[in-house]
């Protein structure tokens, strides 16, 4: 399948940064947020990643992409 749209490629890359943040930055990620409980909502990621917290919404193609990756992951 190839991405042909700006949106599309856009949400793909923002996927694909959504990933490294989790499985590569992550305790960079939590000390910038402040976190120290081992887990993250959300909002506050998507906000950290995108500047959007509603960003990884199951209503936007970013959200439903991020989560279809992460399943694949588990």
């Amino acid at each position: 399948m190839l991405v042909k749209d700006t949106n599309s490629k856009l949400a793909l890359f923002t996927c694909l940064s959504a990933l490294w943040h989790l499985f590569i930055a992550k305790n960079k990620m939590f000390k910038d947020c402040g976190i120290s409980a081992g887990k993250i909502r959300l909002p506050v990621f998507a906000a950290y990643v995108t500047d959007d917290s509603h960003a990884f919404d199951k209503t936007n193609a970013t959200g439903r992409l991020l989560l279809n990756a992460l399943i694949l992951l588990i």
